[in-house]
């Protein structure tokens, strides 16, 4: 019946094939169409598994923001603390140096209360990561669902483990230790300042009193004017200073020195009296000495040199001029009969034999006796200097006022090397401790790492318990029955891979944007009540370490050093901002890797294994999730500042990790609004 006697087909031979050919077709349509609609579940499971495992990826990065905050904060308060020790080094700027102490002291006790309620959050969120997961591959499903209205999925995505674990903020983090530390540093240091500064002031109203002294008073009395009058002092010894800064203490023991030179060399008796030539004798005597006294002085003033000064002292009256070797000397000419004259030109001297000399010592002890023609006696000579050292017409009256400012002035200048000194110890403490805490708090020890639900991975499973027949168009009475599709189920997994760490470092650096109109909007007068343009910026800095190391922090500070005026306007201030500079710089805080964490489809095995679970037991779990019924409409946790955060659940069109980002993000904004 198929070939023709001549070998041909026959007619019932072709239409057999064409029949065969159109079964075949059919078949193969349906096939195809089973194999098509069968596989869409796979790519809603693995959807599902993406999602799933998206959320554990927002809650690492909302991990790494949160910990960037408080490693920030920490800087900031430590940055802040050694600021205030370079601003209380230089008494202008210590009413600052001690706001600064106190701005650091409340960012500190900011800084481990937003630890301690960021690190609840995180733990509440924790828990409530495989229900969000769930939630949020559920979402994913239901869309689906939507989109196919010839499908009914249902599915969840269990993360593995399934529980977390959380180390907190360690105390490594924390400042307390050192805060205390520091703040005695800093009390210490601006209280020596201070000191520094009186000290300064009555070291330079010293200076200023031995200059007028000297010669500021001219053309009234003092030292130039009264040599220029009483001497024949060349101009060459006897200078004149316009201003004091200029002037130095060694210029009035050099005029001194000059004066008395040329009184003694131009000295001789007014008259021929005997009187007078006694009371020459007597100035002679006077000159010679404080010639003599006033060579053993000496001025030693520079930079770098510590100041000192000897102005000998020279007799005012008798008593003090008892003190001296004049009154011992014996230089006075006795005559035979034992009697002490005051000249060898007196009438007494030249009526006798002359026998050696004598001192006055030895006639105020009676073993020479007096001369009641030349009077001579020990007041003669002491009220040589008497007039001119009580009267401000006289010469060593204004030498006295001299004497007595310069040796103020080393008091002054011996105490203010004290206090330097003490003030180099208490801030290179300070210092010390400074870097010592950014040292332990940037340590990867002192850093939130959590250990999250889902770290290892999601694994996603969805079922469709609907029947699908094949289009109608696929129908043939060739084909015993058309083709079906009884109720599916699909497994996928999904793990966490690196993305660009560019995404995180700008999600970092970015954090502050918008912060400083808020806090102004705000009206906020609280925890930066001044200077918040410098202190959000130095903030930022601190925030660029997390992401850059500790060089761009350390050039930060500099740069928020150099801005402050008067900085460098004393040699304890240039000292102290180099020091702080270098305590800096032997810092090595190591950036963070910002690598953003992105889920990824991998084999369902690689979960499994790193968790020794089954499927089974992931299935059980996930049949647990699809047995709870209807889903509530949303979820509360603690977030930080006692605030709660509200998550949406299935009818939000909000991504849930997001909403928790961003409220996290806002409630951060409150460090800028001051704490009571």
């Amino acid at each position: 019946p198929f070939v023709s006697g001549d070998g041909g087909f026959t007619t019932f031979a072709t239409v057999i094939a064409l029949l065969l050919v159109l079964a075949l077709v059919f078949s193969t349509a349906q096939v195809y169409w089973l194999q098509s609609e069968s596989s869409d579940i796979q790519f809603v499971a693995d959807s599902a598994a993406m999602a799933g495992e998206n959320v554990v990826a927002e809650y690492y990065v909302l991990s790494k923001v949160v910990d960037a905050i408080v490693l920030s904060m920490s800087l900031l308060a430590l940055s802040l603390f050694g600021i205030a020790t370079v601003l209380c080094c230089i008494p202008p700027t210590i009413p600052l140096g001690i706001q600064l102490e106190q701005i650091a002291v409340r960012l500190s006790s900011a800084r481990n209360r937003f630890a301690s309620a960021a690190s609840g959050a995180l733990d509440k969120l924790q828990e409530a990561l495989p229900f969000l997961c769930a939630v949020n591959s559920a979402l994913v499903i239901s869309k689906n669902s939507d989109l196919d209205s010839s499908a009914d999925y249902m599915g969840v995505a269990i993360p593995l483990p399934i529980k977390g674990s959380s180390p907190g903020f360690t105390d490594a983090g924390s400042t307390e230790d050192s805060q205390k530390t520091l703040e005695d540093d800093i009390d210490k240091t601006s209280e020596k300042s201070q000191e520094i500064d009186a000290l300064q002031k009555s070291a330079e109203s010293s200076k200023l009193a031995a200059y007028m002294a000297d010669c500021g008073n001219s053309p009234g009395f003092c030292m130039y004017q009264r040599a220029a009058t009483l001497s024949s002092i060349s101009g060459a010894s006897n200078p004149y200073y316009s201003s004091v800064s200029t002037w130095s203490f060694s210029v009035p023991l050099e005029r001194a020195k000059s004066y008395y030179a040329a009184r003694l060399s131009s000295e001789h008796p007014a008259t021929d009296s005997i009187d007078e030539k006694v009371r020459s004798e007597c100035r002679k005597k006077y000159y010679s000495y404080a010639l003599e006294q006033l060579k053993t002085g000496y001025v030693n003033e520079g930079p770098g040199q510590q100041f000192s000064a000897y102005f000998p002292s020279l007799p005012s009256n008798t008593d003090e001029m008892r003190t001296t070797h004049m009154y011992t000397d014996r230089c006075w000419p006795v005559s035979s009969d034992g009697v002490l004259h005051g000249s060898a030109e007196c009438p007494g001297y030249l009526s006798s034999s002359p026998s050696g000399y004598g001192s006055l010592s030895d006639m105020d002890a009676g073993t020479l006796s007096y001369c009641p023609i030349c009077e001579m006696t020990s007041s003669a000579l002491g009220k040589v200097g008497a007039p001119s050292s009580s009267i401000e017409n006289g010469f060593e009256y204004h030498y006295k006022i001299v004497a007595n400012a310069a040796n103020e002035y080393q008091q002054a200048s011996a105490q203010m090397m004290q206090s330097q000194n003490e003030v180099i110890e208490y801030a290179g403490e300070s210092f010390e401790t400074v870097s010592e805490a950014m040292e332990k708090v940037s340590n990867p020890d002192a850093r939130y790492d959590p250990e999250p639900p889902g770290r290892h991975g999601c694994i996603s499973v969805v079922v469709d318990l609907k029947e699908h027949a094949a289009p109608d168009a696929f129908g043939s009475t060739l084909l015993g029955s058309r083709a079906s599709i009884g109720p599916r189920v699909s497994i996928s997994a999904a793990a966490l891979g690196k993305d660009d760490p560019e995404e995180g470092n700008n999600l970092i650096s970015s954090l502050l944007d918008g912060v400083k109109q808020d806090v102004l909007d705000s009206g906020s007068d609280g925890l930066f009540e001044s200077g918040l343009d410098w202190i959000l910026d130095l903030w930022g800095d601190a925030l660029s370490s997390y992401c850059e190391g500790m060089e761009s922090f350390a050039d930060g500070i500099k740069e928020s050093i150099d801005s402050i005026p008067g900085i460098g306007s004393t040699p304890l201030g240039s000292w102290a901002k180099s020091a702080f500079e270098s305590a800096l710089d032997g810092l090595g805080i190591t950036p963070v890797d910002l690598s953003t964490p992105k889920p990824v489809l991998v084999n369902s095995i690689h979960v499994l294994d790193s968790e020794n679970e089954s499927l089974a037991d992931a299935i059980s779990v996930a049949r647990g999730y699809l047995g709870t019924g209807v889903m509530p409409e949303d979820i509360t946790i603690d977030g930080p500042f006692g605030v709660p955060v509200t998550i949406a659940l299935p009818d939000s069109a909000e991504s849930v990790p997001g909403a928790v980002l961003e409220t996290i993000y806002k409630n951060t904004q409150r460090i800028l609004e001051g704490y009571e």
